[in-house]
């Protein structure tokens, strides 16, 4: 990837037009200006006129700053002077130009902060050239907040593509493209602009293309450039980097050898390229010519070219086995990719991060280290190197850590948590193996935390902002307009998902683009009255301790990791956290999965195989760790990949007792987000919102719309909650969006659907009022999302599918239910499948009963199930799982009052006189046995 090119400029007047002439003859120091103008220009410039040039424009600054002559003319000659020598890459003699202009400025009166705009970009241009992107961050920051007051600022596309390359070095690639559309946008608004900076900014949004593996599309974009035929060069190195990406070594060596001159950059890629061909040879002969060139142009200067071409060298030791070399090279690549870590000892790594810049290659040169370090343990057997790879492995969660807290969106977010799980197996491994070696637990602990690290991590992030949103923080100004702007986004792209116009689509993508613009502005704003990004990584140790404390004493904690060889469960209770270690099962995702297919059924006799599968998944499961549960009634499960599927109330125990029937079974998608959620019961008093929007048939027209199947039971469900509700035609999108706000308790008996490949089109319907327009009746997952639920202590989704979505390794489901828990809901009962009316109003009728009683809504659900399975009146055909077990809880610790406790034990003591008063009743009349 390439930036800005910078420009020499002909017209002397070209950044200050306005400038007021002083007099009808050019003064002498004007007439020295033109000549160096002159001289810049020249179209067969040499190194001699290039000398001669920049002589002329220091003539004219020593004169000016002698005489103060004008200076408004001096600001435009600092500002020049700096552009000019900026032409030339010499970046470190630009700087203090550009600076010597931003003093000046405040000294002359009738210039507004206009004239700054581009001289802080060039500044900021200049410090990223030198690979100094935390200083030009500094400047463009600056600069854009000039371009906020003067919005017609000339060049503005020249600040968003380098705004768009900031947010590409950082890594949040998706950021990055929004900037690099919008400087596009703005370049073709001009009635006439440089083509040349038109393949610029469409190469940098291909190159970012390239990093969210959007290859087709790069590939697409750079092919069509070449037509312009300017800047080919980089265009033949991009497209090889595609292939480089795609692991075709071959095509990739072909488009980089047409690339001239040579550079870092290149030769770092021609040795990759070779590697992947397993031509070792002339990977080691490319890495040698990168280092010497490194050596020639930037001695002992850290740069991130440099980092590349040592972490490559390292990795070439590797296959050649010699890991203490390869650790060497590793060593010294951290330090040419952390600035400001200086250590050799390739036993320490980075500890603080201050910077965001060169992450991804910084992430992947610390998991290929801590990969080395494990082979030498291999070799060595000694317990320094195990130790030093799970160290090593740490940093690197902690660079991640830093780089999401830095991120505005989830999208960026998810993008650090994808590269997090894919390497999570390992050091859990080495914790484990540790833990084995040593017997010291703290190992057990750094377990459980990098456990952790890879579970609803960005979720646990988005609710720890909203806690410190909610602290009083923030200005109610900045959290409104983030609401807004996330509407907008949100409507413009439900639009953008329903469009096949071309021009239409078009335009709503620019739209979105701007309002993303300006969401990242307020964000940045609120980010930095929260201190989200200031926050430290979490200390292992201190997080057991704050969730032992919410843990009640009749509870424990599942949390589920399925390693590459071993089924881990760690047991989490208020008197402390243990393990249990088994071998994986063979089969066994498949077994998995194979339950969540079985528990659906509702038709045909499936129970025997059920039953075996249940009671092989309990086996696996929860008897392991039946030992450490002995008084516990509360299980809380925080699942691991494929389990997020799996109903955890079905499984049995060998004499066929479900699970159901001895615990209240609630899951989470992680113990972060435990501690981020309220453990708040609910109030006795609290406020109930029922909503049946299909109770009876929807007439449009005068006609049945069959799309949407009558849900007769559904008004039974809402009738049970004993609050305010609404019906059909008055159940509509608008009225719950208008309403939901100011309810504890919110019930939605209706239709849901979860889309598993595009999770965004997954939606709840209402009553289709307009039932042309989706929009109005639909609510889609993104939309929930940017509700505010703060109050809402339980959301039902009696909804078909509310819990399903596409399973995200690392985040869970990405679901209805999770949407609910980043608007603010803590608690949230889900469908998992396609739901039976009856039975699911029968269910939600009982829930009802027993929270109203002041059950927990853990404890109520159970009891509901439990009445479900033990009424006699229901045939036992409809008493299999896929009539019950589809109601989920996701939910948190509920901490009851003593007037909901007093309630709960008073209402158990008259069931329990109730039952022996029948037993006796029934004693008295029992007929006497014979002798």
């Amino acid at each position: 990837m390439y930036l800005d090119r910078f420009f020499r400029y002909a017209l002397p007047g070209i950044f200050f037009c306005s400038f007021q002439v002083f007099a009808q003859t050019k003064p002498q120091y004007k007439l020295i200006f033109n000549t160096a103008e002159k001289l810049a220009n020249t179209e067969n410039h040499t190194d001699e006129t290039d000398e001669q040039a920049f002589a002329n424009y220091k003539k004219v600054i020593t004169l000016l700053t002698t005489t103060h002559l004008d200076d408004a003319f001096l600001l435009k000659a600092y500002i020049t002077t700096g552009a000019f020598l900026q032409v030339l890459d010499r970046q470190k003699e630009a700087i203090p130009y550009f600076k010597k202009s931003f003093a000046l400025k405040n000294n002359i009166s009738g210039v507004n902060d206009s004239a700054l705009f581009k001289p802080l970009v060039y500044c900021g241009n200049s410090y990223y050239k030198l690979d100094k992107p935390d200083s030009a961050d500094y400047y463009y920051k600056k600069a854009e907040s000039v371009a906020e007051s003067y919005p017609q600022v000339s060049e503005l596309e020249r600040l968003y593509n380098t705004l768009g390359v900031i947010a590409y070095a950082t890594g949040n690639y998706k950021k990055s493209t929004t900037y690099y559309e919008k400087a596009i946008t703005t370049l073709l608004g001009h009635s006439a602009y440089d083509k040349s900076l038109l393949v610029t900014y469409k190469s940098n949004l291909a190159t970012a293309y390239r990093k969210l593996k959007r290859y087709n599309e790069a590939l697409k974009i750079y092919r069509e450039l070449l037509l312009y035929k300017v800047e080919t060069d980089n265009l033949f190195h991009n497209i090889g980097s595609v292939y480089l990406a795609l692991g075709d070594g071959k095509t990739a060596v072909t488009y980089l050898k047409r690339v001239k001159p040579l550079n870092q950059k290149l030769l770092n890629d021609l040795a990759r390229a070779y590697f992947i061909q397993n031509d070792f040879n002339s990977a080691a002969l490319k890495l040698r010519e990168a280092a010497e060139m490194n050596a020639r142009l930037n001695g002992s200067h850290k740069n991130s070219d440099y980092g590349i071409t040592l972490k490559y060298s390292a990795d070439l030791f590797m296959q050649k086995n010699d890991l203490p070399a390869a650790l060497q090279q590793y060593q010294l690549a951290v330090n040419n990719l952390q600035f400001d870590f200086n250590s050799q000892n390739i036993y320490i790594n980075p500890s603080d991060f201050n910077s965001v810049f060169y992450t991804a290659d910084l992430l992947e040169t610390l998991l290929a280290k801590a990969t080395a370090f494990k082979l030498l343990y291999t070799q060595s057997h000694h317990t320094r190197d195990l130790e030093a790879a799970l160290q090593t492995y740490l940093s690197f969660y902690k660079l991640a850590d830093h780089i999401q807290r830095f991120y505005e969106t989830d999208d960026a977010r998810l993008l650090i948590s994808d590269k997090k799980y894919t390497s999570h197996q390992q050091p859990i491994d080495i914790c484990l193996q540790l833990f084995s070696l040593t017997k010291n637990e703290k190992y057990i602990k750094l377990a459980f935390f990098l456990d952790e690290e890879n579970k609803g991590n960005t979720l646990s992030l988005n609710l720890e902002e909203s806690k410190l949103k909610a602290a009083g923080n923030v200005s109610k100004q900045l959290l409104q307009q983030e609401r807004n702007l996330k509407e907008r986004i949100t409507r413009e792209l439900l639009k953008a998902s329903a469009q096949s116009d071309s021009v239409t689509l078009a335009n709503l993508k620019n739209r979105v683009n701007d309002y993303t613009i300006q969401l990242v502005k307020v964000q940045q704003k609120i980010n930095q009255q929260t201190g989200l990004n200031k926050l430290k990584h979490p200390d292992e140790a201190n997080d057991i301790e704050a969730l032992q404390k919410i843990i009640p004493g009749r509870s424990a904690i599942l949390s589920y990791h399925i390693g590459n060889a071993d089924l881990v469960c760690f047991v989490i209770t208020s008197a402390g956290l243990h393990f249990v270690s088994t071998p994986l099962p063979a089969g066994f995702i498949s077994l998995v999965n194979k339950a969540f297919k079985q528990a659906q059924y509702r038709n045909g006799n499936n129970n025997k195989e059920m039953r075996n599968i249940a009671q092989t998944l309990y086996r696996q499961l929860i008897k392991p760790a039946e030992a450490l549960l002995d008084g516990k009634e509360n299980l809380m499960i925080i699942p691991d990949d494929e389990l997020n599927y799996l109903p955890f109330e079905i499984l049995a125990g060998d004499s066929g007792e479900l699970l159901l029937k001895k615990y209240t079974v609630t899951y989470n998608y992680s113990c972060n987000v435990l501690l981020s959620g309220s453990n708040a019961g609910l109030a006795a008093d609290a406020t109930r919102l029922g909503i049946a929007p299909f109770n009876d048939k929807v007439i449009t027209n005068g006609q049945n719309v069959n799309e949407w199947v009558q849900l007769s039971a559904s008004k039974q469900e809402v009738e049970a909650l004993n609050g305010v509700s609404f019906y059909n035609k008055q159940a509509t999108k608008q009225m719950f969006l208008k309403q939901a706000p100011n309810f504890n308790i919110i019930h939605l008996a209706t239709h849901a659907y979860a889309n598993d490949k595009d999770p965004n089109q997954s939606f709840i319907s209402f009553y289709p009022s307009q039932p042309d327009s989706a929009f109005s009746y639909k609510l889609y997952l993104p939309e929930i999302y940017n509700l505010k639920l703060d109050k809402t202590r339980l959301v039902i989704l009696s909804a078909c599918e509310s819990g399903s979505g596409e399973l995200v390794k690392g985040e869970g489901l990405m679901s209805i239910a999770r949407a609910f828990s980043y608007s603010g809901c803590n608690n949230i009962i889900t469908s998992m499948w396609k739901a039976d009316d009856a039975s699911t109003a029968y269910i939600s009728a009982k829930l009802h009963y027993y929270l109203q009683k002041g059950y927990s809504i853990a404890a109520a659900l159970q009891q509901a199930k439990l009445d479900y399975l033990g009424d006699d009146t229901i045939s036992d055909g409809k008493k299999l799982t896929g009539y019950w077990a589809h109601l989920r809880l996701t939910g948190s610790f509920e901490k009851q009052d003593d007037k909901q406790y007093l309630t709960v034990v008073i209402s158990a003591l008259i069931l329990l006189a109730g039952a022996l008063m029948v037993l006796k009743s029934r004693s008295r009349f029992k007929r006497p046995r014979p002798n």
